[in-house]
């Protein structure tokens, strides 16, 4: 790349047809650039529509036709503090947060097909579906990796092993590597398996996957050395979906029963029932026809309540969790703090 100012290159796409990164312009402000590789050998420079009062925006990761980018931008409006900023085409931007606000962060991927983006913000990190809107953020450090069909990888910390990485699909919920290995990895040869999760329960990232997530760039440490390996999986890893948006309910009148309701997965395969857990303690088990449960005599105290979706002899992954608190006998003298700031943990009625 010849360019009369300073330019730095963050990403290429998988044909190594397009650059992506920033170049300088003559006021030393940087602007998203591309180049794109012609047959002719030459390089054919695309700038890509920026904010006015730009300081510093830059290209991370582009999709693999060069449609969609996401990246970063230091806008003057606010003192130059970097915002996470993607592009829905070479001529539209758009801050994540909206032109108003300033929340410090950057993208830090997108998948090969454009759909899905993983970001950090004010130190959160998150994912973003570009074409809906919808956004997710989790209790991790980074989201390092994304395929097209939106499973995450993202590294965490681990006060035992330092790095590690997490993964998380709608269907999966968010599942450390080791426990992905173990529940949806263990048909592998016995060596490579017992290899990999090794390598999974030890100090651990996932940098690089392929679009269908049949490929792994692994960096890991062994024996203190750092290290590296390419994982290639042979078949499509067919996950059981998990049931949605449960809801968790306690009757005034019986404080020890709990109403749940929740949804089916969607999924072309056949749900054959569900299991009830509460605090990871099987509860129930219902048939395929019903998406409620009354828990009739529900242990006292806070109770993480969760339902997996049964396929014949397999289980999903567990359901995000509802909490219920079950008040089961007061202790005498009673004393009310409400630090809970909710009425309904000891059935209070307000007048």
């Amino acid at each position: 790349v010849n360019e009369p100012q300073h330019v730095s290159l963050a990403t290429v796409t998988p044909d190594a047809k397009i650059i992506g990164g920033f170049s300088k312009l003559s006021n030393g402000a940087s602007v998203p650039t591309t180049w794109k590789l012609n047959e002719d050998g030459s390089l054919e420079k695309e700038v890509w529509a920026y904010p006015s009062d730009v300081a510093h925006v830059s290209i991370i990761d582009i999709s693999a036709d060069g449609s969609i980018a996401v990246g970063k931008a230091g806008l003057s409006r606010f003192g130059g503090v970097e915002a996470p900023m993607y592009w829905t085409s070479k001529t539209n931007s758009v801050l994540l947060f909206g032109e108003s606000e300033s929340v410090p962060g950057t993208f830090t991927c997108v998948s090969a097909n454009g759909k899905y983006a993983g970001f950090r913000a004010s130190g959160v990190p998150g994912i973003l579906n570009i074409e809906t809107g919808e956004m997710k953020t989790f209790s991790t450090d980074i989201v390092n990796a994304i395929t097209d069909d939106g499973l995450v990888f993202m590294a965490g910390s681990d006060p035992v092993v330092g790095t590690t990485t997490y993964l998380y699909s709608k269907e999966l919920g968010t599942i450390s590597l080791a426990n992905y290995v173990r529940n949806h990895l263990n048909y592998l040869e016995e060596e490579v398996y017992n290899k990999l999760l090794e390598i999974a329960e030890g100090t651990v990232k996932i940098m690089h996957v392929s679009p269908d997530g049949k490929n792994w760039g692994i960096q890991c440490v062994e024996d203190n050395i750092q290290t590296a390996y390419m994982l290639h999986l042979e078949e499509e890893i067919v996950l059981k979906p998990r049931p949605e948006a449960l809801t968790a309910s306690v009757d005034r009148e019986d404080r020890n029963v709990v109403e749940l309701t929740w949804q089916a997965p969607v999924t072309s395969q056949t749900v054959t029932g569900y299991k009830i857990y509460a605090n990871l303690e099987l509860r129930a088990t219902v048939g395929a026809d019903k998406l409620n449960h009354t828990d009739n005599n529900a242990p006292a105290g806070y109770n993480d309540y969760t339902v997996t979706a049964i396929y014949g002899d397999e289980e999903s992954p567990h359901s995000d969790p509802t909490q219920a608190i079950v008040v089961d006998n007061f202790s005498i003298p009673f004393k009310e703090d409400f630090t809970s700031l909710s009425s309904e943990t000891n059935f209070w009625d307000l007048k």
